[in-house]
């Protein structure tokens, strides 16, 4: 089972927290106050037959000029509470939370997309996050999603500053779900950015018959291919004897592959 919550807090000049806004309903629906308790969602999941949990926070906060004077921030409530005493108590396999950092500054696009930390969540979750296990197949990994999420963002959305952290400690390899034909996300990038958008042709070729060619004039090339470890080769053909760029080249593996290419 999964809970997604976004949520959005309020920050002074030195980010201390003053407040926290809940984008989900709880029961008593109070704002500024905590949103869900985990020890209550854990004695709920053997009643759902569920066997795991697995909750993913989007937390993200904006300085509002107004409260730039105060000396000190008021502190808000925990976003999250939870007991490890009661969680062991529960027979559920896992109850594990991921979520983004508290304390990034607009973690979401300008355009009205979703939340940068919700998009790399869901291309993780439909097939970049995955692991191979002999006998079941691709599997998203919370390992993947803890450790990688921020390669995929950076592969996929173009966002490097996205952060994740464990908000209880896990040491097992849980398998969230199981992927039949994973695609992961690939991003190709020139080492001067504009080289890219006036590059007359940029291929990907794995030598055996597929090759990728980039369509547009966009600063990065992005494109997926199937997790299969095949060796690629990207390379920048210019319509002048300049620049110069050096073939490069990367393993078709999971979860994103980031590729520089260098006059």
């Amino acid at each position: 089972m999964f809970f997604y919550m976004a949520s959005h807090g309020v920050a002074n000049s030195d980010a201390t927290a003053v407040g926290v806004l809940e984008d989900v309903k709880s029961a008593a629906h109070r704002p500024w106050s905590q949103s869900i308790n985990v020890t209550q969602l854990a004695t709920a999941l053997p009643i759902l037959g569920a066997d795991g949990c697995w909750v993913f926070l989007d937390a993200c906060q904006e300085v509002v000029p107004e409260i730039l004077e105060q000396v000190n921030g008021v502190q808000s409530q925990p976003l999250i509470t939870y007991s490890v005493t009661d969680l062991a108590r529960r027979r559920t396999s896992s109850v594990a939370l991921a979520g983004s950092r508290l304390g990034g500054t607009a973690w979401a696009p300008t355009d009205g997309n979703p939340p940068f930390f919700t998009q790399a969540l869901i291309e993780a979750l439909r097939g970049a996050g995955v692991e191979f296990f002999a006998g079941e197949g691709w599997m998203v990994t919370g390992l993947q999603i803890l450790f990688n999420l921020d390669h995929i963002a950076n592969a996929a959305l173009n966002n490097a500053g996205l952060q994740t952290e464990s908000l209880t400690q896990f040491n097992r390899r849980v398998k969230l779900l199981r992927v039949a034909a994973p695609m992961i996300p690939v991003v190709v990038r020139t080492a001067t950015e504009n080289h890219m958008s006036v590059a007359v042709s940029v291929t990907a070729s794995d030598g055996n018959g597929r090759t990728y060619t980039k369509v547009g004039n966009d600063l990065a090339w992005r494109f997926r291919v199937e997790p299969d470890q095949a060796v690629f080769t990207a390379q920048a053909q210019f319509a002048g004897p300049h620049p110069v760029y050096q073939p490069a080249s990367f393993i078709a593996a999971p979860p994103a592959q980031i590729v520089e290419l260098t006059e």
